[in-house]
Protein backbone atom coordinates (compact mmCIF):
# COMPACT_ATOMS: atom_id res chain seq x y z
CA UNK A 1 0.00 0.00 0.00
CA UNK A 2 3.22 2.08 0.67
CA UNK A 3 3.75 4.61 -2.18
CA UNK A 4 4.78 8.39 -2.76
CA UNK A 5 2.07 10.66 -3.54
CA UNK A 6 1.33 10.91 -7.15
CA UNK A 7 2.51 13.94 -8.86
CA UNK A 8 1.03 15.91 -11.31
CA UNK A 9 3.64 16.76 -13.49
CA UNK A 10 2.08 18.87 -16.49
CA UNK A 11 2.81 22.08 -16.83
CA UNK A 12 -0.04 24.90 -15.69
CA UNK A 13 1.17 28.16 -17.32
CA UNK A 14 -1.86 29.12 -15.04
CA UNK A 15 -0.66 27.90 -11.90
CA UNK A 16 2.68 28.43 -12.57
CA UNK A 17 2.11 32.84 -12.55
CA UNK A 18 0.23 32.49 -9.64
CA UNK A 19 2.35 30.90 -7.44
CA UNK A 20 5.37 32.19 -8.76
CA UNK A 21 4.80 35.57 -8.42
CA UNK A 22 5.03 37.34 -4.99
CA UNK A 23 2.02 35.67 -3.20
CA UNK A 24 4.90 33.88 -1.13
CA UNK A 25 8.01 34.96 0.51
CA UNK A 26 11.18 34.29 -1.96
CA UNK A 27 12.19 30.29 -1.12
CA UNK A 28 15.86 29.07 -1.59
CA UNK A 29 15.52 26.45 -3.88
CA UNK A 30 18.85 24.84 -2.55
CA UNK A 31 17.48 24.79 1.01
CA UNK A 32 15.96 21.50 1.60
CA UNK A 33 16.12 21.27 5.33
CA UNK A 34 12.72 19.96 6.62
CA UNK A 35 11.24 22.65 9.04
CA UNK A 36 8.81 21.60 12.15
CA UNK A 37 5.71 23.26 12.52
CA UNK A 38 2.41 23.23 14.73
CA UNK A 39 -1.22 22.96 13.65
CA UNK A 40 -3.46 25.96 14.55
CA UNK A 41 -6.69 26.34 14.29
CA UNK A 42 -7.28 29.62 12.62
CA UNK A 43 -11.09 29.35 11.71
CA UNK A 44 -13.44 26.64 11.80
CA UNK A 45 -16.70 26.69 10.37
CA UNK A 46 -19.62 24.04 8.89
CA UNK A 47 -21.58 25.08 6.40
CA UNK A 48 -23.31 22.34 4.36
CA UNK A 49 -24.32 22.06 0.96
CA UNK A 50 -26.70 19.22 -0.03
CA UNK A 51 -27.40 17.50 -2.87
CA UNK A 52 -30.48 18.99 -5.11
CA UNK A 53 -32.11 16.70 -7.61
CA UNK A 54 -33.23 17.48 -11.08
CA UNK A 55 -36.39 19.03 -9.41
CA UNK A 56 -34.01 21.23 -7.51
CA UNK A 57 -35.57 19.53 -4.55
CA UNK A 58 -32.82 19.35 -1.75
CA UNK A 59 -31.93 15.80 -0.75
CA UNK A 60 -30.08 14.73 2.64
CA UNK A 61 -26.46 15.65 3.06
CA UNK A 62 -24.75 12.06 3.20
CA UNK A 63 -21.37 13.83 3.68
CA UNK A 64 -19.57 14.30 6.79
CA UNK A 65 -15.83 15.45 8.20
CA UNK A 66 -13.78 14.78 10.70
CA UNK A 67 -11.19 16.77 12.85
CA UNK A 68 -9.49 15.77 15.61
CA UNK A 69 -6.37 18.60 16.70
CA UNK A 70 -3.73 18.15 19.08
CA UNK A 71 -4.39 14.03 19.37
CA UNK A 72 -3.98 14.08 23.43
CA UNK A 73 -2.82 16.71 23.72
CA UNK A 74 -0.15 16.47 21.43
CA UNK A 75 0.48 19.96 19.17
CA UNK A 76 2.23 17.96 16.76
CA UNK A 77 -0.59 15.32 16.20
CA UNK A 78 -3.63 15.43 14.27
CA UNK A 79 -5.81 13.74 11.73
CA UNK A 80 -8.79 15.26 9.65
CA UNK A 81 -11.12 13.11 7.60
CA UNK A 82 -14.00 13.28 5.05
CA UNK A 83 -16.52 10.74 3.97
CA UNK A 84 -19.04 10.60 1.61
CA UNK A 85 -22.15 8.24 2.15
CA UNK A 86 -24.08 6.25 -0.54
CA UNK A 87 -27.14 4.41 -0.62
CA UNK A 88 -30.64 5.08 1.47
CA UNK A 89 -28.72 4.55 4.68
CA UNK A 90 -25.79 6.45 3.39
CA UNK A 91 -26.10 9.50 5.71
CA UNK A 92 -26.22 7.68 8.90
CA UNK A 93 -22.76 5.33 7.52
CA UNK A 94 -21.19 8.60 6.98
CA UNK A 95 -21.67 9.65 10.28
CA UNK A 96 -21.17 6.65 11.72
CA UNK A 97 -17.71 6.21 10.38
CA UNK A 98 -16.27 9.39 11.45
CA UNK A 99 -17.98 8.97 15.15
CA UNK A 100 -16.27 5.52 15.35
CA UNK A 101 -13.08 7.14 14.03
CA UNK A 102 -13.35 10.42 16.49
CA UNK A 103 -14.10 7.84 19.55
CA UNK A 104 -11.49 5.10 18.37
CA UNK A 105 -8.47 7.88 17.92
CA UNK A 106 -9.13 9.33 21.54
CA UNK A 107 -10.16 6.13 23.43
CA UNK A 108 -8.64 6.00 27.19
CA UNK A 109 -7.03 2.30 25.09
CA UNK A 110 -5.32 4.79 22.21
CA UNK A 111 -4.73 7.62 25.07
CA UNK A 112 -2.53 5.45 27.02
CA UNK A 113 -0.98 3.54 23.63
CA UNK A 114 0.15 7.65 22.58
CA UNK A 115 0.72 8.94 25.86
CA UNK A 116 4.49 10.00 26.43
CA UNK A 117 5.88 8.95 23.32
CA UNK A 118 7.89 11.38 21.37
CA UNK A 119 6.35 12.13 17.95
CA UNK A 120 8.83 9.77 15.49
CA UNK A 121 7.83 7.17 18.09
CA UNK A 122 3.85 8.04 16.81
CA UNK A 123 5.13 7.83 13.48
CA UNK A 124 6.53 4.16 14.12
CA UNK A 125 3.70 3.09 15.78
CA UNK A 126 1.27 4.59 12.85
CA UNK A 127 3.83 2.72 10.14
CA UNK A 128 5.12 -0.33 11.72
CA UNK A 129 3.98 -3.80 10.04
CA UNK A 130 2.97 -1.72 6.92
CA UNK A 131 0.57 0.29 8.55
CA UNK A 132 -1.38 -2.38 11.09
CA UNK A 133 -2.54 0.35 13.37
CA UNK A 134 -4.22 2.22 10.27
CA UNK A 135 -6.13 -0.95 8.75
CA UNK A 136 -7.16 -2.33 12.06
CA UNK A 137 -8.94 0.82 12.68
CA UNK A 138 -10.88 0.34 9.15
CA UNK A 139 -11.10 -3.06 9.99
CA UNK A 140 -13.09 -2.52 13.27
CA UNK A 141 -15.09 0.38 11.58
CA UNK A 142 -16.25 -1.95 9.07
CA UNK A 143 -17.22 -4.57 10.88
CA UNK A 144 -18.87 -2.96 13.96
CA UNK A 145 -21.22 -1.92 10.78
CA UNK A 146 -21.68 -5.45 9.92
CA UNK A 147 -22.45 -6.40 13.33
CA UNK A 148 -24.58 -3.54 14.30
CA UNK A 149 -28.50 -4.44 13.86
CA UNK A 150 -28.99 -0.36 14.30
CA UNK A 151 -27.25 0.35 10.83
CA UNK A 152 -28.76 -1.46 7.44
CA UNK A 153 -25.61 -1.35 4.86
CA UNK A 154 -26.10 -4.09 3.00
CA UNK A 155 -26.47 -1.84 -0.26
CA UNK A 156 -25.29 1.74 1.80
CA UNK A 157 -21.62 2.81 2.36
CA UNK A 158 -19.20 5.14 2.34
CA UNK A 159 -15.88 6.70 1.33
CA UNK A 160 -13.41 7.38 3.62
CA UNK A 161 -10.50 9.70 3.59
CA UNK A 162 -8.25 10.60 6.59
CA UNK A 163 -4.66 12.50 7.07
CA UNK A 164 -2.45 11.71 10.09
CA UNK A 165 -0.01 14.69 10.53
CA UNK A 166 2.54 13.73 12.95
CA UNK A 167 4.97 17.26 12.87
CA UNK A 168 5.93 17.18 9.25
CA UNK A 169 4.77 13.94 8.12
CA UNK A 170 1.72 13.16 6.46
CA UNK A 171 0.58 9.98 6.31
CA UNK A 172 -2.76 10.11 3.93
CA UNK A 173 -5.13 6.38 3.81
CA UNK A 174 -8.29 6.62 1.00
CA UNK A 175 -11.10 4.48 0.61
CA UNK A 176 -13.01 5.59 -2.42
CA UNK A 177 -12.72 8.32 -4.68
CA UNK A 178 -12.45 11.36 -2.16
CA UNK A 179 -9.27 13.52 -2.93
CA UNK A 180 -6.47 15.25 -1.09
CA UNK A 181 -4.24 17.39 -2.94
CA UNK A 182 -0.97 19.74 -1.98
CA UNK A 183 0.46 22.40 -3.38
CA UNK A 184 4.07 22.70 -3.27
CA UNK A 185 5.39 25.87 -4.22
CA UNK A 186 4.48 25.64 -8.20
CA UNK A 187 4.09 21.91 -8.33
CA UNK A 188 0.41 20.18 -7.52
CA UNK A 189 0.70 16.85 -5.78
CA UNK A 190 -2.59 14.36 -5.55
CA UNK A 191 -1.57 13.24 -2.42
CA UNK A 192 -4.43 10.57 -2.05
CA UNK A 193 -5.49 7.55 -4.95
CA UNK A 194 -9.16 7.36 -6.64
CA UNK A 195 -10.30 3.87 -6.49
CA UNK A 196 -12.76 3.88 -8.87
CA UNK A 197 -14.05 1.24 -11.75
CA UNK A 198 -11.79 3.06 -14.14
CA UNK A 199 -8.72 1.18 -12.89
CA UNK A 200 -8.07 -1.83 -14.55
CA UNK A 201 -6.58 -3.54 -11.16
CA UNK A 202 -9.68 -2.24 -9.13
CA UNK A 203 -12.09 -3.76 -12.05
CA UNK A 204 -10.08 -7.04 -12.32
CA UNK A 205 -10.19 -7.88 -8.71
CA UNK A 206 -14.24 -7.17 -8.92
CA UNK A 207 -14.89 -9.17 -12.20
CA UNK A 208 -12.97 -12.11 -10.98
CA UNK A 209 -15.02 -12.12 -7.71
CA UNK A 210 -18.28 -12.02 -10.06
CA UNK A 211 -19.20 -8.85 -10.30
CA UNK A 212 -20.47 -6.97 -13.21
CA UNK A 213 -20.20 -3.73 -14.58
CA UNK A 214 -21.60 -1.35 -17.10
CA UNK A 215 -20.93 1.84 -18.71
CA UNK A 216 -23.52 4.77 -18.42
CA UNK A 217 -22.72 8.48 -19.79
CA UNK A 218 -18.75 7.81 -20.13
CA UNK A 219 -19.00 6.28 -16.36
CA UNK A 220 -18.40 2.48 -15.56
CA UNK A 221 -20.81 1.66 -12.32
CA UNK A 222 -21.63 -1.60 -10.43
CA UNK A 223 -24.46 -3.71 -11.85
CA UNK A 224 -24.84 -5.35 -8.59
CA UNK A 225 -24.91 -2.17 -6.26
CA UNK A 226 -28.50 -1.38 -8.20
CA UNK A 227 -27.27 2.61 -8.32
CA UNK A 228 -26.51 4.47 -11.19
CA UNK A 229 -23.84 6.49 -9.64
CA UNK A 230 -21.93 3.85 -7.88
CA UNK A 231 -18.32 3.95 -9.62
CA UNK A 232 -15.88 2.93 -6.33
CA UNK A 233 -14.46 -0.07 -6.09
CA UNK A 234 -13.70 0.09 -2.00
CA UNK A 235 -16.20 1.59 0.54
CA UNK A 236 -17.04 0.87 4.17
CA UNK A 237 -20.17 -0.72 4.39
CA UNK A 238 -21.98 -2.31 1.21
CA UNK A 239 -21.45 -5.51 2.94
CA UNK A 240 -23.66 -7.53 -0.03
CA UNK A 241 -21.09 -6.34 -1.80
CA UNK A 242 -18.67 -7.68 -0.62
CA UNK A 243 -18.18 -11.19 -1.93
CA UNK A 244 -17.69 -9.34 -4.95
CA UNK A 245 -14.85 -7.40 -4.84
CA UNK A 246 -16.12 -4.38 -3.32
CA UNK A 247 -12.97 -4.21 -0.40
CA UNK A 248 -12.33 -1.88 2.41
CA UNK A 249 -8.92 -1.76 2.97
CA UNK A 250 -7.44 1.81 2.36
CA UNK A 251 -4.55 2.52 -0.43
CA UNK A 252 -1.94 4.43 1.98
CA UNK A 253 0.40 7.16 0.94
CA UNK A 254 3.33 9.45 2.85
CA UNK A 255 5.09 12.41 2.03
CA UNK A 256 6.79 14.82 3.92
CA UNK A 257 5.95 18.27 4.10
CA UNK A 258 8.46 20.98 4.01
CA UNK A 259 9.14 24.56 3.37
CA UNK A 260 8.01 24.76 -0.04
CA UNK A 261 4.72 23.01 0.65
CA UNK A 262 1.70 26.13 1.31
CA UNK A 263 -1.73 24.12 1.85
CA UNK A 264 -3.76 21.16 1.32
CA UNK A 265 -7.08 20.49 0.03
CA UNK A 266 -9.24 17.32 0.91
CA UNK A 267 -12.88 16.79 -0.60
CA UNK A 268 -15.61 14.45 -1.47
CA UNK A 269 -16.45 13.85 -5.08
CA UNK A 270 -18.92 16.83 -5.33
CA UNK A 271 -15.98 18.63 -5.32
CA UNK A 272 -13.55 16.62 -8.03
CA UNK A 273 -16.52 16.17 -10.15
CA UNK A 274 -17.03 20.12 -10.51
CA UNK A 275 -13.30 21.20 -10.19
CA UNK A 276 -10.12 20.46 -11.44
CA UNK A 277 -7.37 19.78 -9.06
CA UNK A 278 -5.82 22.72 -11.11
CA UNK A 279 -8.72 24.73 -10.15
CA UNK A 280 -9.23 24.21 -7.00
CA UNK A 281 -6.02 25.02 -5.95
CA UNK A 282 -6.23 28.70 -8.08
CA UNK A 283 -9.31 29.15 -6.04
CA UNK A 284 -7.69 28.71 -2.82
CA UNK A 285 -4.85 30.62 -3.55
CA UNK A 286 -7.29 33.29 -4.52
CA UNK A 287 -8.42 33.77 -0.98
CA UNK A 288 -4.89 33.71 0.27
CA UNK A 289 -3.30 36.18 -1.79
CA UNK A 290 -6.84 38.62 -0.62
CA UNK A 291 -5.61 37.76 2.71
CA UNK A 292 -8.66 35.82 3.97
CA UNK A 293 -7.87 32.26 3.85
CA UNK A 294 -10.74 31.67 6.19
CA UNK A 295 -13.10 32.42 2.97
CA UNK A 296 -10.76 29.50 1.16
CA UNK A 297 -13.31 26.56 1.65
CA UNK A 298 -16.64 28.89 1.20
CA UNK A 299 -14.98 29.64 -2.37
CA UNK A 300 -14.40 26.52 -3.99
CA UNK A 301 -17.93 25.30 -2.39
CA UNK A 302 -19.12 28.40 -4.32
CA UNK A 303 -17.44 28.07 -7.75
CA UNK A 304 -17.95 23.62 -7.36
CA UNK A 305 -21.96 24.85 -7.49
CA UNK A 306 -21.75 27.14 -9.87
CA UNK A 307 -19.99 24.60 -12.14
CA UNK A 308 -22.42 21.76 -11.00
CA UNK A 309 -25.15 24.28 -11.89
CA UNK A 310 -24.09 24.33 -14.96
CA UNK A 311 -22.97 21.11 -16.50
CA UNK A 312 -26.09 19.76 -14.81
CA UNK A 313 -29.27 19.95 -13.08
CA UNK A 314 -27.99 17.42 -10.30
CA UNK A 315 -25.86 18.83 -7.78
CA UNK A 316 -23.75 15.94 -5.22
CA UNK A 317 -23.15 17.02 -1.70
CA UNK A 318 -20.21 18.96 -1.25
CA UNK A 319 -17.09 18.58 1.70
CA UNK A 320 -14.46 20.23 1.51
CA UNK A 321 -11.22 21.25 4.40
CA UNK A 322 -8.32 22.96 3.46
CA UNK A 323 -4.77 22.98 5.48
CA UNK A 324 -3.33 26.17 5.19
CA UNK A 325 0.60 25.88 5.57
CA UNK A 326 1.88 29.31 5.97
CA UNK A 327 5.62 30.41 5.70
CA UNK A 328 5.55 30.23 9.56
CA UNK A 329 5.45 26.79 8.69
CA UNK A 330 1.82 27.10 11.42
CA UNK A 331 -0.80 25.39 9.72
CA UNK A 332 -4.00 26.81 9.79
CA UNK A 333 -7.14 24.86 9.65
CA UNK A 334 -10.60 25.74 7.79
CA UNK A 335 -13.10 23.51 7.65
CA UNK A 336 -16.46 23.89 5.54
CA UNK A 337 -18.95 20.51 5.17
Amino acid sequence: NKSKAVRHNKKNKELYNLFNKKDFKKVDDEDEEIQQFELHIYYCQNLTICNRNNDGMEGINQDSFLQLLSINGNKKFHLFGVMDGHGNNGHIISKYISRFIGEYITSEKNKKLFNKKSNEQIYKLLTKNKYAFINKLIYDCNNSLDINSEYECNLSGSTCLLIFIIENNLICANIGNSRAILLEKTELLQLSIDQTLSDPEEIKRILKKGGKVKQINKKIILENANNNDFEISRSIGDKKLKNIGIIYEPVITEYTLNRKSRFIIMGTKGLWSALSNEKAAIQVNKSIKLNNPLDSCRLLVKKAKEALNKASSHIDDITVITIILEETFNIKKIVYS
